[in-house]
């Protein structure tokens, strides 16, 4: 369930509303799993990952969504899957491989990615091997052009709210990147065009101050936090927001995220020299219909933005688009609601465009065009 007793805890310190909010967005029937992850090839093909029977199941298909092969498995029958809306499954393609990554629990307090290739173009998986050995949370994975995983993950560091950043390049064994990470948002992770990860995660500041830090390995393996935001959130557990993060052909960054602090709901800047600063804040969504869970995606000069809100007892996803590379953008759009439990949407990019890729209690699974104002 993806109600921890840390974000139990920071519901409990929140407005009413906002309760009722996210628990609505958040929260499946007991037994549940609403955690579904899709991606399309690079041949436009939508590949979808779920739970399926207590195993991760792969599915195909060739019309956006209308129709679905037969599943395949990944995991193996004996893991047990650790994946929720917050802890989220991976699959990814480059090397003429297909490949998945997904989290398998490890004890109390952390979980274990483990990785599945297929060469055989998802007709079958080789036997999953771990990334790491170390137990931890909140996993990203990324390929680079020639199939090499970037395996991100926190890990406890024994400060209360507070995690450490690991990062594992290219078959390298993990190196920690950064400690007081707020230790329940999950961070993002990006490659440039020369497949140099950037990650976007919530920092601790001094005075439980929550705001956002830009990290990029160089190529020695160091690494300084790079502040980007500076809303001031003071909040003493953590938020279960993290950031989103893309970034363009043309190399610009674009960074999304949600506070709560001197600037309250969602906001939008870009970079054009690469994170060294950043455009002023554009804010987006309702912060009165509670808007939060941002996506960001970018597909040539075109950047879309999806996030939810919750009016009238009901979860809304919304969108807005830019063609000019996000200097100006269109009018939000409601694009789909349901009634019920739901999964947080994800914006997904493939040659034929942006899509909301959602599933939901009452209407099952949707593929959801982004199409122009």
């Amino acid at each position: 369930m993806w109600l921890s007793n840390r974000p139990r805890r920071w519901l409990a310190n929140r407005p009413r509303r906002w309760l009722a909010a996210l628990a609505l967005v958040a929260i499946a029937a007991r037994g549940e799993n609403l955690a579904v992850t899709a991606a399309f090839d690079p041949e436009g093909r939508l590949w979808r990952l779920q739970v399926d029977g207590g195993r991760l199941q792969l599915d195909r298909s060739e019309d956006l969504g209308a129709s679905f092969g037969p599943p395949v498995a990944v995991s193996a029958p004996e893991q047990r899957l650790a994946i929720s809306v917050e802890e989220r499954p991976a699959i990814a393609f480059a090397g003429g491989q297909v490949q998945v990554g997904y989290p398998v629990a490890a004890g109390a307090h952390g979980s274990r990615l483990f990785l599945a290739r297929s060469a055989n173009g998802g007709e079958s998986f080789a036997a999953p091997q771990p990334l790491s050995e170390v137990p931890g949370r909140l996993h990203r994975l990324a390929l680079d052009a020639a199939g090499r995983p970037y395996h991100l993950g926190y890990r406890d560091a024994g400060t209360r709210g507070a995690a450490d950043l690991y990062l594992a390049a290219a078959g390298q064994p993990p190196r920690r990147l950064a400690g007081d990470l707020c230790d329940c948002c999950r961070p993002a992770l990006a490659l440039t065009r020369d497949d140099r990860p950037v990650i976007a995660a919530r920092y601790v500041f001094p005075g439980d101050i929550r705001d956002h830090v830009l990290l990029q390995p160089t190529a020695a393996g160091t690494v300084t936090p790079r502040r980007v935001t500076f809303d001031d959130w003071q909040v003493h557990v953590c938020p279960t927001q993290g950031p989103a993060l893309a970034i363009g052909a043309d190399g610009r960054y674009h960074l999304a995220w949600f506070t709560l602090g001197k600037q309250r709901g969602l906001f939008h800047a870009h970079s054009d020299d690469g994170g060294k600063s950043f455009s002023a804040a554009v804010p987006f969504g309702d912060p009165n219909a509670h808007a939060m869970n941002p996506r960001v995606a970018v597909s040539g000069t075109t950047v879309t933005l999806t996030w939810q809100e919750f009016r009238d007892r009901r979860i809304r996803i919304l969108a807005r688009r830019s063609e000019d590379g996000g200097d100006t953008w269109g009018a939000a759009r409601e694009l789909a609601s349901t009634a019920g439990a739901a999964d947080r949407a994800e914006l997904i990019t493939g040659p034929e465009g942006s899509f909301v890729s959602w599933n939901t209690r009452a209407e099952g699974y949707r593929l959801i065009p982004v199409t122009a104002d």
